[in-house]
């Protein structure tokens, strides 16, 4: 898959589509979170203390750190070259604590930006909480609170032995609202017709 930074072919992809983006052009990331949220954890061995999981690590596991490491170095160069970048996760997500994204923070400094949204306030049919990463504050402008009265549904199985599995419609809730898509656009666009992100 071109979207897959750990091959060869999906990290040359990331860096063309980069070499080609307007010099002010905006990017929207989603790099695959299954092994960095709670549902894995029994398996991936993560944590806060040991976010890239104890030793003797899964292939999995490996290679989703490997893919955060080339993330980080991409929203490196996009910060560096003044283009603008967003990281998206689920809440539960630990991604942010590996070491290499730790110094995109370090870099970005002041203007490190984490959002909390709900992707059930932009029409999805589960709550969803998001965690949203940035070094540009257009990005505030998609916090969303929880919608009043929208239950949230049992995505997951948990066995008698306390193991959580992903539930059929797991899958089926990463796909994006098209009014998540639609405020990403009006916020860059706002941003980038405005005078610029200096915070």
């Amino acid at each position: 898959m071109l979207e897959n930074f750990v091959t060869l072919k999906g990290l040359v992809c990331a860096v063309q589509w980069i070499r080609h983006l307007h010099p002010r052009g905006g990017t929207h990331w989603a790099t695959v979170c299954s092994t960095w949220v709670w549902i894995s954890r029994s398996s991936t061995r993560r944590s806060d203390i040991a976010p890239l999981g104890h030793e003797p690590r899964a292939p999995c596991v490996l290679d989703a750190n490997m893919m955060v490491s080339r993330m980080a170095v991409l929203l490196l160069w996009l910060m560096a070259s003044g283009r603008s970048w967003i990281l998206e996760q689920p809440a539960t997500s630990l991604m942010c604590k590996h070491p290499r994204m730790v110094e995109v923070q370090q870099v970005a400094g002041k203007k490190w930006r984490h959002v909390s949204t709900n992707m059930g306030a932009f029409g999805a049919a589960t709550v969803k909480p998001t965690s949203l990463w940035s070094a540009s504050s257009y990005v505030l402008d998609l916090q969303r609170a929880r919608v009043r009265g929208q239950t949230a549904k049992r995505l997951v199985t948990v066995d008698e032995a306390g193991g959580v599995t992903g539930g059929s419609a797991l899958k089926e809730s990463q796909a994006y609202p098209e009014d998540y898509g639609a405020a990403v656009a009006a916020a860059f666009a706002q941003s980038y017709n405005g005078p610029g992100d200096e915070t």
